[in-house]
């Protein structure tokens, strides 16, 4: 060992994040990605911990014998539905990376989850400027179902300079839940939801439906903008005759602030999930897959790109998330 390697100690020990732990992650994240995370509460001790006892993230760790945490995963609630967890924002510092600790990381959490909270589903984001994270996703037996295109800027990875223009993300589920249930399809997007679904293994009905008249003049829409991605997320719970134009002035918002993706979430539960699809797709939007259980019941993710998306930077693992990518770019190709 030369003066300048680093010193590795004994093997980490992996186990449920602990209260104590708050400031051994936050050191991680500055040791990893300085200052440009973009998620701020992992900085911040008293933030994480709060989180932790509402159950709102819930993070396993590698933490040496003095306490040292050297890697990092968490599951978290970012859908709709609260027995969702999102399992993501994993790290290692570099001198303890290639001991497959990310991945142990994740079997841990994805069987030990249960003994923290109840939950129904569990999904990643995998990120496209490498395929290690989907690697792992599958191994722990999560399927591809949609794939979020130009999800995350390039400065998120400007540390250790892993990629160049927008990233992507790979969405994979674990749904539990195994009873059948009926999915309405929006007849434009029929074949292509019908080709994700087939490669599952979740018990569906899959109904083709119209665009239908709707009942309601006012659309109810939640909005959250992320400001460091430059992403807009709407989640669609009921497609009003004021859609078109509560759209048209949420891009306009949007356009002001920079931003240069725009998601919205539907649900797949009421035949007059045909009406929103199509509004959406009219304006632009374009079907990324399938969100098994996001609502409690299945959705999908339509989304619009302000400029030309970064393609030629998606590195994707299995030959599943190659066919889905290939079917999403078609999908944009449609509306662009």
């Amino acid at each position: 060992m030369t003066q300048n390697q680093p010193k590795i100690d004994s093997e980490p020990i992996i186990r449920l994040f602990e209260p104590a732990d708050a400031e051994g992650v936050a050191l991680l994240f500055r040791e990893v990605y300085g200052d440009g995370y973009p998620i701020r509460t992992y900085y911040n001790p008293p933030e994480l911990i709060k989180a932790f006892e509402k159950k709102e993230i819930i993070p396993a760790v590698a933490v040496l014998p003095q306490g040292r945490v050297v890697s990092f995963l968490a599951c978290y609630r970012s859908a709709p539905h609260e027995k969702v967890y999102e399992t993501g924002v994993g790290l290692t510092l570099v001198e303890y990376r290639k001991k497959g600790l990310s991945e142990r990381l994740m079997f841990f959490l994805t069987q030990n989850l249960s003994r923290v909270t109840e939950f129904e589903t569990i999904f990643g984001e995998a990120v496209t400027n490498h395929v290690y994270t989907q690697k792992i996703s599958l191994n722990v037996g999560m399927e591809e179902t949609a794939l979020e295109v130009d999800l995350m800027p390039a400065a998120a990875y400007a540390k250790e300079k892993s990629a160049e223009g927008r990233v992507s993300a790979l969405l994979l589920f674990k749904h539990f839940p195994k009873t059948e249930k009926e999915v309405y399809l929006p007849e434009h997007l029929d074949g292509f939801l019908r080709d994700i679904y087939r490669g599952t293994d979740l018990p569906r009905k899959l109904i083709t439906v119209r665009v239908k008249p709707v009942k309601s003049r006012e659309s109810r829409l939640e909005q959250v903008y992320f400001d460091f991605a430059q992403v807009n997320r709407l989640t669609l719970w009921e497609a009003g005759a004021d859609l078109p134009d509560r759209l048209h002035a949420v891009e306009s918002g949007v356009r002001e602030r920079g931003g240069k993706v725009m998601q919205c979430w539907l649900r797949l539960e009421h035949d007059t999930v045909g009406w929103g699809a199509r509004v959406l797709s009219d304006q632009g939007y374009f079907c990324g897959g399938v969100l098994p259980g996001w609502f409690g019941h299945d959705g999908i993710l339509m989304q619009k790109i302000m400029t030309e998306p970064n393609w030629q930077g998606i590195n994707l693992y299995s030959v599943r998330s190659e066919q889905i990518c290939k079917m999403v770019k078609e999908q944009w190709e449609t509306v662009k």
